[in-house]
């Protein structure tokens, strides 16, 4: 199969052919004859193997589904990407009232969160780019970058989308929107957190939150609070004592903003009360 070598003799390529190797311990005789080894010609291998074994076959055609999985966004850390490359807003509580009244049956919902997870994974592949290079950025209607760039079916989109959303969301809004709606569909994961985490706080603490919440980026916050409630504290893992700040930390990427948590933050909030001081910080 090998057609040519490339071999280094006294400081010279001597071309050999492959075919004198394959004849009774031709590789063996090769090698004592050119001890020195030096290159391969790797595309020549590449074109003898493709038009020895190729030539005359028939193509074979695969097709490959690719399934969807519930959470699977949040799972693969592909919504903290999408915000990462689109800042984030939440949506204002009547906005989101509204749509999810409108979206009156389960068909419905699930359409509307497999366009949602099509946006999502296509802005969390932008790699390096910024919001910057999508057009309008953040402030882009929802329903423009559907149509317009992932080329959905108009007559499908219009059975998904509530017109609500139609009218209101933006691309600032959808990790906002996808939090609302798995809730919606599945139940609140928040639900999965297990009871040492779930205590009140006293209300000293209570009263220091509420004075940091009116310091702090809440809409680069919540949804980092969030997925630590979710993916860290649905098992007895971490000590109920642990700081939830120094948690709230590991959580976030090199170089994330966290909404200005570092400095406002109350130390004295423990693991233990991570789900008061989210569902607190939930009413600002």
């Amino acid at each position: 199969l090998v057609s040519r070598y490339a071999v280094g003799k006294d400081s010279q390529r001597q071309v050999i052919d492959g075919s004198a190797m394959m004849r009774g311990g031709g590789i063996s005789a090769t090698r004592k004859q050119h001890r020195l080894l030096q290159e391969y010609d790797f595309y020549q291998f590449e074109t003898d193997l493709r038009d020895r074994l190729l030539r005359g076959t028939a193509p074979v055609a695969i097709a490959l589904r690719h399934f969807q999985y519930s959470g699977e966004l949040r799972a693969t850390g592909q919504l903290r990407l999408f915000a990462q490359r689109i800042p984030q807003q939440p949506l204002p509580p009547s906005t989101l009232e509204t749509i999810v009244s409108e979206i009156d049956t389960r068909q419905r919902l699930t359409a509307f969160r497999t366009v949602l997870d099509d946006v999502v994974r296509f802005g969390a592949s932008l790699g390096g780019a910024s919001s910057t290079e999508v057009q309008g950025g953040g402030e882009a209607k929802l329903a423009q970058f559907v149509l317009d760039i992932l080329c959905v079916d108009p007559i499908s989109w219009a059975e998904a989308a509530p017109q609500s959303v139609v009218e209101h969301v933006k691309l600032c809004h959808v990790q906002s929107l996808c939090i609302s709606l798995e809730d919606m569909s599945e139940g609140s994961p928040l639900d999965a957190v297990v009871s040492r985490y779930r205590e009140p706080m006293p209300p000293a603490l209570v009263s220091g939150l509420q004075e940091a919440a009116a310091m702090m980026e809440l809409a680069k916050l919540l949804p980092q609070l969030r997925e630590l409630l979710v993916e860290q504290l649905a098992r007895e893992a971490f000590a109920a004592t642990e700081s939830l700040k120094e948690y709230i930390g590991y959580s976030v990427e090199e170089g994330e903003e966290a909404g200005g948590f570092e400095e406002h933050f109350p130390e004295e909030v423990m693991l233990s009360h991570a789900v008061a001081a989210y569902e607190l910080l939930l009413r600002f």
